[in-house]
């Protein structure tokens, strides 16, 4: 992977032997999610080989204080780190917990599975997945966060017709929000 040392993109181009090319890039997560770049991706791949883009790029801000629609479920979904206890002020914290036993997972489910499966049973395996873990790793009393990523793009779009969804479709930017819970394993 190339090495982003300031900026916001890096890119780096390897081309093989058998005259094939390998694009890979690393970008700046608050700039861009997953989705834009694939569509930077894509319709960059299209333009190079003469035809139009898959998808017209939609560049204009977006309006996310005022949202279609609000649930009060945005108020538990953030803490204020003046509410969280200190290292100093909590001994659990600081004692056997340093930033080496920090675990981050990603599970990859296909998206036929996630049709199949009810919402409460996919929530429950993920907890069931992190409590085990504690549990395994010996640290029951811990306290474990699940985020899920969101697009924004469906959600911003919802009930305002065909039109704002095209274009929301096209949005370049980072529109993905992650919902999370923090439990603790018992």
């Amino acid at each position: 992977m190339p090495k982003k040392h300031d900026g916001v993109l890096a890119i780096q181009v390897t081309m093989l032997k058998c005259g094939a090319m390998v694009i890979a890039s690393l970008y700046d997560h608050r700039v861009a999610d997953g989705y834009s770049t694939n569509l930077f991706a894509t319709s960059w791949a299209n333009i190079t080989r003469c035809e139009p883009p898959s998808i017209l790029p939609y560049f204009f801000p977006i309006n996310a204080r005022q949202p279609t629609h609000y649930t009060s479920s945005v108020a538990n979904m953030f803490i204020p780190l003046s509410n969280l206890p200190s290292p100093e002020s909590d001994p659990k914290i600081g004692s056997d917990l340093d930033l080496e036993s920090l675990t981050n997972r990603m599970y990859y489910i296909k998206g036929d599975q996630i049709k199949k499966t009810p919402t409460f049973v996919q929530s429950k395996w993920a907890w069931k997945s992190a409590a085990s873990f504690l549990e395994d790793s010996g640290h029951t009393g811990y306290i474990c966060n699940i985020a899920l990523p969101v697009d924004g793009r469906m959600r911003l779009s919802e009930g305002e017709g065909v039109e704002k969804q095209k274009l929301m479709a096209g949005r370049l930017g980072n529109v993905i929000s992650s919902l999370f819970e923090g439990s603790s394993q018992r």
